[in-house]
């Protein structure tokens, strides 16, 4: 048996593998979920499902998080477009790299109103940490 699979044991599900699925595999997750924005590139996440009689059931993705900053402007530069155009830039190696989402913290308000209008969208939802 591969290694990376797992019979469950013991949990009421005895039938179901969970396993990481492989990038070539990766197609399957087409219509699984509302839309197939949220796939991932499999160079940067990885997708654990659960299968029963080989047909997923479900599945749990672990993306790495591209958290941009910190940005940085000499204060002789400051009111131009440098930052813009910082983050028209940085964007776009994003998009080359097939990035389809990344973060950025916002320390003030103004800050924050600054990401918005360069199209960023403030998060509704209370973040939480793991660590291993």
């Amino acid at each position: 048996m591969d290694p990376s699979v797992q019979q469950a044991e013991g949990s009421g599900d005895a039938a179901l593998t969970y396993r990481l699925l492989k990038p070539e595999e990766w197609e399957r997750l087409k219509g699984l979920a509302d839309n197939d924005d949220w796939i991932p590139h499999p160079g940067a996440s990885a997708v654990m499902v659960a299968e029963a009689d080989g047909q997923i059931i479900g599945f749990l993705v672990a993306q790495l998080a591209i958290h941009v900053e910190p940005l940085w402007i000499t204060p002789g530069a400051r009111g131009g477009a440098t930052m813009a155009r910082l983050w028209h830039e940085m964007q776009r190696h994003l998009r080359e790299q097939q990035v389809k989402v990344f973060f950025s913290h916002a320390s003030t308000e103004d800050m924050g109103a600054y990401l918005e209008r360069l199209g960023l969208s403030k998060l509704e939802f209370i973040p939480y940490v793991g660590r291993l």
